[in-house]
């Protein structure tokens, strides 16, 4: 905030009296009390003259100060040289009637572009694919290894089974009884061949034809 010029003017021109309208009274009392006072009563009233402040007291802030008429006015002012834009014309193009072309020409193909184009779209569509279904393909991945996990903890437990009901008494019994087995004959030999299956097929039917053929 910016000090007021005229209250520092009074401050210094009066130091013990305080000027308020056209009265003077004793500095700390207020107007009311000092009019009402007998003291104010028995001295005489006396008018304050106008001030006139000194030059430059009142211009001492810059938003009040005003232009000097002294100073020359511009009327024509002169801007610095900047640089010109030129000015841009379009070109004089021929339009002309643009036909077939007279030659054949040879007809262009990208073939190994598009090939190559192709396999780089599989490739972006594939990367695509992976990141959208990501936790997808995830929970698939994490299901296939419970399903393997249950599968091998099945197999471990039917082996716990197997060897807690194992016996070593009876499996010592059966092998003893396997070594010391001695099988019959007729258990180790196949089956003697019957009279039945050396016997030969009846052709007793078919032996008239042959006769009788031989004969005529």
């Amino acid at each position: 905030m910016f000090a007021n010029p005229w209250k520092i003017f009074i401050s210094q021109y009066f130091r013990d009296v305080s000027v308020k309208g056209k009265f003077v009274y004793p500095v700390g009392t207020s107007f009311a009390r000092a009019y009402g006072s007998a003291e104010c009563q028995r001295s005489k009233i006396v008018e304050v003259p106008p001030i006139v402040l000194p030059m430059g007291i009142c211009n001492t802030n810059i938003i009040y100060r005003k232009a000097p008429s002294n100073f020359p006015v511009i009327t024509n002012l002169e801007l610095p040289n900047f640089r010109k834009v030129k000015e841009i014309s379009s070109p004089n193009v021929s339009r002309g009637i643009i036909g077939d072309p007279s030659k054949p020409f040879a007809r262009i193909e990208a073939a190994r572009m598009i090939v190559i184009r192709k396999r780089k779209m599989r490739k972006h569509k594939l990367k695509k694919l992976r990141k959208r279904m990501k936790f997808v393909f995830e929970r698939i991945r994490m299901r296939r290894e419970q399903r393997k996990e249950k599968v091998f903890q099945g197999e471990l437990m039917s082996m716990v089974r197997s060897a807690e009901a194992f016996d070593p008494k009876t499996y010592v019994s059966e092998t003893i009884k396997r070594a010391t087995y001695t099988p019959k004959l007729e258990d180790v030999l196949p089956p003697r061949p019957t009279r039945r299956t050396f016997e030969k097929p009846n052709i007793a039917f078919k032996m008239p034809l042959l006769y009788k053929n031989s004969g005529s």
